[in-house]
Parts: structure tokens; sequence; C-alpha cells
């Protein structure tokens, strides 16, 4: 455990303290130090870095990226910020309603984005240069998860929705090389 938790970025003397007298930076890197143990191929990191301080988020995600060299890790990494998302992914998977609705390399969703749901979380990411951007929530009640709406689940809110969008499921089809919709 103690060569996991110096990988992790911590001192192996912190292995006896109790929970609460770690920062939240310190019990994510132990998280990942635990996960490390069984030495896997694959690591799922569910909002792995949405609760800490953009500067302790920066050290993990640059750890992150450092064990995925060192020791050929893959990540299914699930995060709402889209920015971690940039920096950390090869490939970005946009899902509504537990529904995959565009699968393209990392660049290409921020370059090309197709799904009216792809684009409206890219066009309500904060920027530097849009001093006075207002949020635009879209439009419509978000439907209940349990009991989504017939066809494409995004139809209710969707500005391009025609008829057959409440009756048809979408099937992913290829629009270019390794990108989905």
């Amino acid at each position: 455990m103690a060569a996991q938790l110096k990988r992790a970025g911590l001192d192996p003397s912190l292995a006896d303290r109790y929970p609460h007298e770690f920062s939240c930076g310190q019990r994510q890197r132990i998280g990942i130090a635990r996960a490390l143990v069984v030495n896997p191929s694959m690591l799922v990191c569910d909002e792995a870095v949405a609760a800490l301080d953009v500067s302790i988020q920066a050290q993990i995600l640059n750890l992150f990226m450092d064990l995925r060299e060192q020791l050929n890790l893959a990540y299914l990494f699930i995060s709402h910020d889209l920015g971690v998302v940039e920096q950390l992914s090869d490939r970005v998977v946009i899902m509504y309603l537990g529904r995959v609705v565009e699968s393209v390399p990392v660049e290409g969703i921020f370059r090309h984005p197709n799904h009216p749901y792809t684009q409206t979380l890219l066009a309500e990411i904060p920027r530097i240069d849009a001093r006075k951007k207002h949020f635009t929530a879209i439009r419509g009640e978000m439907p209940n998860p349990l009991a989504p709406p017939s066809g494409c689940h995004f139809h209710p809110r969707c500005p391009h929705a025609m008829p057959r969008c409440k009756t048809e499921v979408p099937r992913l089809r290829g629009i270019a090389i390794e990108h989905v919709i």
C-alpha cells in the first residue's frame, strides 16, 4: 500500500491517519491509491474532480495523466465539466437521459458539435472573452428519467424537433471519420 500512496502523491507515513484528518485532495489521492492496489488496466472515474478547487483539480488531472503513461491505464471518465473532459479525454461520448447522442474524438466535439444537445452544452461553457454572457437554459422541462419521452429523448426540448422525433428512436450513424451521432 505504501507504494500506491507514493504513486498517488502521498507520503506513506499518512497511512495511520483517520479520514477526517485529510483534505479533499488528499482523500481523492487515497481513492486513486486504493484503486491502483489491484493493478487495474482501466479506472472508472465518476466526477473525480468535481468537488475540488481549481488548483487541486489540476494536480489530480496531472496525476491521472502521469498514471496513464506510467501504468498504461485507460479511463472511463464521467464528468459534466467539459473543460476537464477536453484536458483528459481522447474520445467523448455525450449522453442525454441515458442514451448516447454523439460520440467523437475530443477535438471534434469542440470544433464540430452536431447534436443539438451537444451544441447547447458547448454554448454555455463560460468564456473569458464573453464578458456579459447570459446563461440560456434549455427550453422546456427536464423529462423524468424514469419515464423518458418516446422517440428521441431530447425532442421535447430540441429546437429542431420534427414530428418523427416523437416516435422514432434515433440510431447512431457515422457522419465523419470516428464521429457518430
